[in-house]
């Protein structure tokens, strides 16, 4: 009853911090795609102002969307660190993220998350060619090039927050012994996951 009631708190922390992450970012992301829906061209100004305000638009729409980008990659990475925190307070034997040994479902995945958490905190986004660990896992693990700006790493950033919130449920599942109720859930029916976190209701797509 004990293990019930210790694994039914980590769960409602991962669900609660990861539905945030995915509600902050289904929602700015809808309202970044509005703003570039905006009609710039206002007949009464002159060509020149008309450009003006055309990018401005654009140019605002590109710098919120590299934000959301960077601010969702740290916010999963703070919430798996959150997580382990919060259960090193409770095991025996406290876990560090990089020393993990039961092989939960994404792991390697969300490794490479946490390293491009760390370049973006400490290399600005870059993938610098240098001795810094999180840079070199990038770029011998994942086959990034050195000198290339995440923001323009092809990922599916909705897809990268549901990961997390499996991977998350699998590894306090394992780390406590218990059966994952997300245990059944492949990347072909993971929107279940995303119905759960945001009620379909809120309409965000």
């Amino acid at each position: 009853m004990e293990e019930f009631l210790t694994f039914g708190v980590y769960a409602t922390s991962i669900t609660h911090r990861v539905g945030a992450i995915l509600l902050s970012f289904l929602a700015t992301q809808q309202k970044i795609d509005e703003m570039l829906k905006i009609e710039w061209y206002n007949p009464s100004l002159d060509r020149f102002e008309n450009k003006h305000n055309m990018k401005t638009l654009g140019g605002s729409a590109m710098s919120y969307r590299k934000f959301l980008k960077e601010m969702t990659i740290i916010s999963v990475s703070k919430s798996i660190e959150d997580l382990l925190n919060e259960m090193n307070e409770d095991l025996s034997n406290p876990v560090s993220f990089w020393e993990i040994t039961v092989n939960p479902i994404y792991y390697n995945y969300m490794k490479m998350i946490r390293n491009m958490n760390n370049c973006i905190k400490h290399s600005s986004g870059i993938v610098k060619d240098n001795n810094e660990s999180s840079n070199r896992y990038l770029i011998d693990e994942c086959g990034i090039k050195p000198g290339f700006p995440l923001e323009y790493y092809e990922m599916d950033y909705e897809l990268m927050v549901l990961k997390n919130f499996l991977f998350q449920f699998d590894l306090s599942s394992k780390l406590l012994n218990f059966r994952n109720p997300w245990l059944d859930i492949k990347e072909e029916n993971i929107k279940e996951v995303k119905n759960f976190l945001i009620p379909p209701i809120l309409k965000l797509n």
